[in-house]
This record gives structure tokens, C-alpha cells and sequence, in this order.
């Protein structure tokens, strides 16, 4: 994951965390709940190219698959993908 597309997935997450209102309070609209992402260190092992989401609402995996799809429709050769890994989904 390159730097420019780390800083426009996290974008998207805190837009869709807050909504188009800037409420962050759980249940406002058409925002979602709390997320909670890693980046740099994970479990004292070093991933700067990617994100550790480990908790988040379902709407933010359905952003996150959706983002990928995007990347992967703009550039086919695109390396950008999501696994299970260090206790969330880890994009990189």
C-alpha cells in the first residue's frame, strides 16, 4: 500500500465514522460506530505499508472491500488486498 492510498482509505473511514452531519455519537446518520486501526507497529513487529483495523461496525469492511474493488478497477496490476492478520483485517 503505498503512503498517498493509506491517507485515502483512513479519509473514508473517519468520513463514514463521523457522517455527513460530524456527529460521532453511535446510531448518528448516516455515520457509523467507533473504529479502532493501526498503523506502524503491530504487536512489536513493524508494518508501514498497510492497516490493522481490530475493531470496527460491519459497514466499515463493506467500505474497506469496496475501496480495494476500486483500486483494483483503476490499476488491474494493483498489489492492494485484505487478510485476517494480527488480530483484525490488515490491508495493505
Amino acid at each position: 500500500m503505498r503512503k498517498e492510498q493509506m491517507i485515502e482509505l483512513v479519509s473514508l473511514i473517519a468520513e463514514c465514522v463521523y457522517g455527513d452531519t460530524g456527529n460521532v455519537s453511535l446510531g448518528s446518520t448516516p455515520g457509523c460506530g467507533p473504529v479502532k486501526l493501526q498503523i506502524g507497529f503491530v504487536n512489536k513487529v513493524v508494518q508501514h505499508d498497510g492497516i490493522v483495523i481490530t475493531d470496527a461496525p460491519a459497514s466499515i469492511t463493506d467500505l474497506v472491500v469496496g475501496w480495494i474493488a476500486k483500486q483494483k478497477a483503476d490499476d488491474p496490476h494493483s498489489l492492494v488486498k485484505a487478510s485476517a492478520g494480527y488480530g483484525g483485517l490488515f490491508i495493505r
